[in-house]
């Protein structure tokens, strides 16, 4: 479909009228021509009438300056005509009188240039005058100074309202000098003009007005008007007379009316209207034609550009012309196929939204991809690069046959890290060619249909991640625009994939776990179902009938020994850290088949199909062995271990939550056991969970229904045998139970987190326990209670023992804290810190269970420690384990190099005594003294004690 240029001849001036393009292009020209021609000529006037008035102003300034030095001149004249005038006055003749007229011609210039004359003596008397004395030039005598008379002087007065001047000769040898009235007739003849529009006015330097005659017209303002108003112009000249005459400078003004400028007379109006409405004829024509030319081309593009809106197929337009618009109809042209084009485009990524938007599959966008797009790309070959992620990655390569565009060929192989990295790691579009040793060497080789062709490598980005790769081999270069639709492709189909791998990412998420990347709760259980469904069951069952025991199935329940206390220690940052670290070690143990799992904190599972209690056994030992290794945590090695329950399948359960529960149970088998090993899971086990749940249930209620109490147990100095100090220990009197031993409920109160309020209620009986014994007189110097590492986790710790001891009124003093060796687990600046403050009050710090745990000696040294108890563990081996000796008496040398008081607990022989004696130590404690007793029976223990009690430093 074209559009005929000869439409063009047709235009009408009733056409052209109704355009509005014509009137724009019509009213541009006429002003783009007539308003140039008005400034101009508005611009010319102003340029020759200021040139007028410059000229002018030379003229007058001239004028003036030529005036004031005619007057200078005639004041020269005056003096040099006293110069010639005799010393003796004329009337020293007999018989002739001053006013004669011959007497005046014997005076040059007298009668002319000057009015009266006088002449004066040495002593300023009148020796002669032409009007008589006192006469005109009496004044002007008297005002003249005596002597000093170097020069001539020229005075100004007004005498009888009009100005008079008066020329006094310099003094001559015999001081005599000649006073002379100058004539204003010929001193101002030069002022005097016959020009009504001028008027002059002169004055000397003390304002003095010597000549300002009125203006001749009757219009005009009397006097001097000292700046130009209206159409007045002022000039003014200065002329000096103060060295010739002394009469300072005289001020010479001329103003002048000035009249209407005649530049812009009729002798250039009539020349520059005359042009101005030629070229506005010109003006006419030319815009005219041009609106001929312009329109008719304008309204065939305007045609087309409609039909093209309505998207009429293979819309052009003809224009024969070589010139701009000729152009134009061509970029219109290139236009409309380029449209045509895109449309096309349009439907192909139209309907690739759809698919995407429908959740098809990658593999049936790409095949649309390959079917609709490759031909009007021109390239040879098309495929699709993308890595799956899994344990090991693995790629798949999609790519069209070439005999068969419809048919879509695959390639799937595994990838090492490095090769899968190196492919996702493509952030840029490139080119490789063949045969380099690029990374699309290796796995890209199958697709090259053409071994000669290069490869132009599309990234398929995605929120700044690369998901895959769309690669096309063209036989040439391709051109821009073909590039330019690959682009675009290349955007929907990076859409298409990340929708893909993002299904495949919530579907891992949701099966495994954030931190450690093992399955999670829900993908456990899902393997566990799995597993023991009724044809996975048979299956086993078929493959296991041979094997002693028949077992299908072993759950292995792990937990972390210490993790609570490391974790809290040192944050949950490096505590996230210990639990990837456990997981790399427990995947590293795990045999092929074996899923691991971590349901949540620090719980770990593994599951091992097809395994008998031999090998679940073996697996838990060697799990055991690999936790107890040190883990490395911010440059320091942390011990923890793990414990470990073991239940099969089908003999402790047969579906997931019976193996879970009975393996969690035999966990805390393990852990009541000393922790780091492992337990098989039994029948009674589920009996001692349940009481252990209902213990803690009563524990909730403990503190409230004031069950909790404090027994003393006394530490007696090795010196005398007195009792010096005691340490509080907590009970439990259950209402059923009966009286609970600490170490059955402490633990669980510790797992539950109820170990803040039992410290605190120790602390505050403590306290007061103390203030009763004091007051009731009992012989007691200090009072040692427990501390939980929770407690110095907190923070309150400082807080809660000042509160106690104030509300009691005990001494700060009497009360020792002792914190455990899990303190010095990690940073232990934190509990340092708030220890150095309690002991800066007042309170001693000792150090429980020493060599049992994990001493730091670098801490050890920097904590603020004032006493060591040596653990039962080395006091009970002492007379029989050589190494519990040694041990024993390194940390009492410790100690005392240190200066820290020693006690030791646990003694229950007086073999153990006498050692501990000989080896140092300061207090005993033990059942071989007492029992820790209620308060009652520990007040008489101390009455009855050797008095008095030894002093402990502090």
């Amino acid at each position: 479909m074209s559009v005929d240029s000869s439409s063009t001849r047709g235009l009408t001036l009733r056409r052209v009228l109704h355009s509005r393009l014509a009137r724009r292009i019509a009213l541009s020209v006429l002003l783009a021509v007539a308003l140039p021609l008005a400034v101009l000529a508005v611009l010319g006037g102003q340029v020759l009438e200021s040139l007028d008035r410059r000229f002018a102003s030379r003229e007058r300034l001239v004028q003036v300056k030529t005036v004031a030095q005619q007057v200078g001149i005639r004041l020269g004249d005056a003096r040099a005509l006293l110069a010639a005038w005799p010393v003796e006055p004329p009337a020293a003749e007999p018989g002739v009188a001053p006013q004669d007229p011959d007497v005046r011609l014997r005076l040059p210039g007298l009668g002319q240039q000057f009015l009266q004359a006088a002449l004066l003596g040495a002593d300023g008397r009148l020796r002669w005058s032409t009007g008589g004395w006192p006469g005109p030039l009496a004044e002007a005598a008297t005002a003249l100074p005596t002597s000093g008379l170097g020069r001539s002087q020229l005075l100004a007065q007004e005498r009888n309202g009009q100005p008079q001047l008066v020329l006094a000769q310099a003094q001559r040898a015999d001081g005599a000098r000649w006073l002379v009235e100058l004539s204003p007739q010929a001193l101002w003849q030069s002022v005097a003009s016959g020009d009504v529009s001028t008027y002059w006015c002169v004055q000397n330097a003390q304002g003095v007005r010597l000549h300002c005659p009125a203006p001749a017209t009757a219009g005009d303002p009397p006097g001097l008007v000292g700046t130009a108003i209206a159409d007045r112009v002022h000039v003014g000249w200065t002329l000096p007379l103060e060295a010739e005459f002394g009469a300072g400078d005289w001020q010479f003004d001329m103003v002048q009316v000035r009249g209407p400028s005649a530049v812009l007379g009729p002798a250039l109006t009539g020349p520059l209207v005359g042009g101005l409405l030629c070229a506005l004829f010109g003006v006419l024509l030319a815009s005219g034609v041009l609106i001929r030319r312009t329109l008719g081309p304008l309204q065939n593009l305007e045609r087309g550009t409609r039909q093209l809106e309505q998207r009429a197929p293979g819309v052009r337009v003809e224009i024969a012309s070589d010139d701009e618009f000729g152009a134009l109809a061509r970029a219109f042209n290139q236009m409309a196929t380029a449209v045509d084009t895109q449309f096309q485009s349009l439907e192909l990524l139209a309907s690739i939204d759809r698919d995407i938007v429908a959740h098809r599959a990658v593999d049936e966008v790409f095949r649309r991809v390959l079917v609709q797009a490759l031909p009007g790309l021109g390239a040879s070959v098309m495929g699709l690069a993308r890595v799956e992620s899994a344990r090991v990655p693995r790629l798949h390569l999609q790519w069209n046959d070439k005999a068969f565009v419809h048919k879509v060929r695959r390639s799937v192989r595994a990838m090492t890290p490095q090769e899968a990295q190196a492919l996702l790691g493509v952030t840029g579009d490139g080119v490789w060619l063949p045969g380099e040793g690029n990374l699309s060497a290796p796995w890209c080789a199958p697709m090259r249909q053409d071994k000669d062709s290069a490869l132009q490598a599309l990234p398929l980005r995605w929120q700044d991640r690369t998901h895959g790769l769309l690669l096309l081999g063209w036989t040439a270069e391709p051109p821009l625009q073909r590039l330019r639709e690959a682009a675009e492709l290349r955007d929907r189909l990076s859409v298409a994939l990340a929708a893909h791998q993002r299904e495949l990412e919530l579907t891992w998420q949701a099966r495994h776990d954030d931190l450690t990347g093992l399955l999670n709760r829900n993908g456990l259980h899902q393997e566990l179902d799995a597993l023991l469904a009724p044809a996975a069951a048979q299956d086993c069952a078929v493959r296991t009938e041979s094997r002693p025991g028949g077992t299908a199935l072993a759950v292995l329940f792990i937990d972390l020994d210490h993790f609570k206390t490391v974790n809290d220690n040192l944050g949950h940052g490096l505590g996230d850290e210990l639990l990837r670290q456990a997981a790399e070690r427990l995947e590293a143990c795990a045999p092929t088949r074996a899923v691991v799992a971590r349901p949540g904190g620090d719980e770990f599972v593994l599951v091992l199909p097809e395994a008998d209690d031999v090998a679940a056994i073996t697996v838990a030992r060697a799990v055991c062995r690999r936790m107890a290794v040190p883990f490395s945590l911010g440059g320091k090695e942390h011990f923890l271990g793990a414990s470990i329950g073991i239940a099969l399948a089908p003999v402790h359960g047969d579906n997931r939550t019976d193996l879970l529960r009975h393996a969690d149970m035999a966990m805390y088998t393990a852990k009541d056991a000393g922790r780091g090993r492992h337990a098989m899971f039994e029948e009674p086990l589920d009996a001692r969970l349940l009481e252990r749940s209902a213990l803690l249930a009563d524990l909730r209620q403990a503190v409230a229904r004031k069950e909790l109490v404090l027994h003393y147990q006394p530490r007696v100095c090795v010196a005398d045998g007195s009792i010096v100090s005691a340490e509080a220990l907590i009970r439990w009197r259950h209402p059923t139970r009966g009286l609970v031993a600490p170490g059955v409920f402490i633990p669980l109160a510790e797992e539950s987190e109820l170990i803040e309020a039992i410290g605190l209620w120790v602390i505050q009986a403590a306290c007061a326990q103390l203030a009763r014994w004091r007051r009731d007189g009992v012989p007691l110097r200090r009072l040692s209670v427990n501390v939980s590492p929770r407690q110095l986790q907190s923070g309150r710790l400082m807080e809660e023992v000042e509160a106690a001891l104030v509300q009691h009124g005990v001494p700060w003093n009497m009360l020792e804290l002792e914190v455990t060796e899990s303190l010095l687990v990690g940073d232990a600046r934190s509990a340092s810190e708030q220890l150095h403050r309690l002991r800066e009050r007042g309170v001693l710090i000792a150090l429980d269970d020493f060599g049992t745990g994990y001493s730091s000696m670098a801490t050890l040294r920097n904590l603020p420690i004032d006493v060591m108890k040596v653990d039962r563990a080395f006091v009970q081996d002492l007379s029989e384990d050589p190494s519990a000796l040694a041990v024993t008496r390194a940390i009492l040398t410790l100690a005392q190099s240190l200066g820290k008081h020693t006690v030791a607990e646990g003694i229950e022989t007086q073999a153990q005594a006498d050692l501990l004696r000989q080896l140092g130590c300061d207090e005993f404690q033990g059942f071989l003294f007492s029992p820790a007793v209620p308060a009652a029976e520990f007040a008489a223990l101390c009455r009855f004690s050797v008095q008095p009690p030894v002093a402990l430093s502090a």
